[in-house]
């Protein structure tokens, strides 16, 4: 997340040599209220002074930059009043995002930055609160060192820069072919949605991504409202994504191995030919009937090409009926076949459901951050419901989930929307509760889908978000390889998903 303010005052003002330092600014105290219930959490106790060195840590862990929006300027009175300052040379605002190729929120604290922001990339301006979206285009491979600024690869870099890196970054608006008809208006954050509900929602090319524009009240006591206030403003900035729908398997915990040992006792009750836990990455995200099939299915397959098929019975005789009364009969599946292995499938497993799952590391710590920040959270996922309510009672007990959604008998599986509708549905209060439903959860009278996001580990979690009409992130610690997610915005690890869940 990049703020932009509109410039320093004069030096003789400043309590500390770093953004905002003024004294009788408040940004760094709307931070401290936000963050820790303390307006005076970034003071110096007994001094009229901000605490810069736990300023930068606090920028460096939330993944906050900040520059200004103009290099040069003219003030017209001796105070720190925008109303006087003339811009003399704005900030090449498209070219400093290009350093900052994991930049997904823009914020502008005041009026004059606001207007330097929108004449630099031709937009209207937001309402005061909200933002307006930017498409920006972004190549296949970001270079730099993957930090969010600074030399460092921290927020903000030794000398004050707001970016760092300097590979292969997102190439603005302007860079379009053609005029405004080409950037496709909406391309160019010139034509919002809520204004101009017949615009495409996005860019025609596939890898651009959407950078929010928010236009955040001054924080100087010059602005007209109180500092209270102003929070409530800025608050909505680090919890905008107002519901995450979470898939289980794969994103939030590490479930193979029961898995795998589950199906596996299916086979063994045939006699069928086992699989690794390698294999079963491959067949795992689609149900736990689509899982037992293909299990059966690769089993079989594994007979036949080592010579074992018969024409009869089971098998060549190996496996006869009175020793293992669950054998197929042939090589041929029925779906008599496939329920009674997934019934047995499911006897085992229910029974060992928690042998080796374990949630990934640091997941417990984010959901509960996450919570804490007034965040709704439900889970989607394709795992029969009563094996989704067991793990997510057990791993995440404290953590409210609105909805606890797995597949259900009649209810189609992802990447059907259904299960984003009905998400949607009981985080706003609407529809008939269901048993999944987490007991006293109030649900959110305001989420739309522009405030939801999905977060998962295979093109299905992908396709289900794009289906129901919201965002998506994709883990790559899950079950699938990057290259199956390609084209979709991955998270590498926990601190990655917190940043991109906290400022998307």
């Amino acid at each position: 997340m990049l703020f932009l303010g509109s410039f320093p005052p004069q030096s003789h003002r400043w309590c500390m040599p770093f953004y905002y330092p003024n004294w009788i600014n408040d940004f760094w105290r709307i931070m401290g209220l936000i963050h820790f219930g303390d307006k005076d959490h970034f003071t110096i106790p007994g001094e009229k002074r901000f605490n810069e060195e736990d300023i930068r840590a606090f920028c460096t862990e939330q993944g906050l930059a900040l520059y200004d929006t103009a290099t040069e300027i003219r003030r017209l009175k001796d105070n720190a009043s925008d109303a006087f300052l003339e811009v003399v040379t704005p900030t090449d605002i498209p070219a400093l995002l290009k350093r900052i190729p994991h930049c997904r929120a823009l914020v502008t604290t005041g009026q004059k930055a606001t207007e330097v922001v929108a004449e630099a990339f031709h937009c209207p301006i937001p309402p005061v609160g909200g933002w307006i979206p930017l498409w920006l285009e972004t190549p296949d491979q970001v270079g730099g060192d993957g930090g969010v600024a600074g030399g460092d690869g921290g927020a903000v870099g030794g000398d004050g820069r707001a970016a760092g890196g300097d590979g292969n970054v997102m190439p603005g608006p302007d860079r379009a072919s053609a005029g405004p008809a080409a950037e496709g208006n909406y391309f160019s954050g010139r034509c919002p949605k809520n204004q101009f509900p017949s615009t495409l929602t996005s860019p025609t090319h596939a890898d651009a991504i959407e950078v929010k524009f928010w236009r955040m009240p001054s924080t100087s006591r010059a602005y007209p409202m109180p500092m209270e206030k102003k929070a409530e403003a800025y608050r909505k900035l680090f919890s905008h994504n107002k519901l995450i729908l979470w898939d289980l398997d794969g994103t939030l915990l590490d479930t193979l191995e029961d898995l795998a040992a589950a199906v596996n006792h299916a086979l063994e009750l045939r006699c069928l030919p086992l699989h690794s836990v390698a294999e079963y990455r491959k067949m795992v995200g689609h149900g736990v009937r689509n899982l037992v099939k293909q299990a059966l299915e690769a089993s079989l397959a594994k007979d036949a090409s080592a010579g074992q098929a018969a024409e009869g019975n089971y098998f060549s005789g190996r496996c006869p009926k009175n020793q293992f009364p669950s054998a197929i009969t042939s090589p041929t599946l029925a779906d008599a076949d496939i329920d009674a292995a997934l019934a047995d499938f499911k006897e085992y497993y229910s029974a060992h459901i928690d042998v080796h799952t374990r949630p990934y590391k640091g997941m417990q710590e984010l959901l509960t951050q996450l919570q804490a920040r007034g965040v709704k959270m439900a889970v989607a996922s394709n795992k029969f419901q009563e094996g989704t309510e067991h793990l997510i009672r057990e791993f995440f007990p404290d953590i409210q989930f609105v909805a606890i959604l797995g597949n259900r008998p009649g209810l189609p599986l992802k990447p059907d929307p259904e299960i984003v509708r009905e998400v949607l549905a009981k985080a706003t209060g609407e529809g008939a509760e269901s048993k999944a439903t987490i007991a006293g959860a109030e649900g959110h009278p305001t989420i739309a889908k522009q405030d939801a996001i999905m977060v998962g580990d295979s093109p299905t979690d992908m396709r289900t978000a794009a289906n129901g009409g919201i965002d998506a992130v994709a883990v790559s610690w899950g079950y699938r390889t990057e290259e199956e997610l390609s084209g979709h915005q991955i998270a590498h690890s926990i601190e990655e998903l917190r940043r991109i869940l906290c400022f998307m």
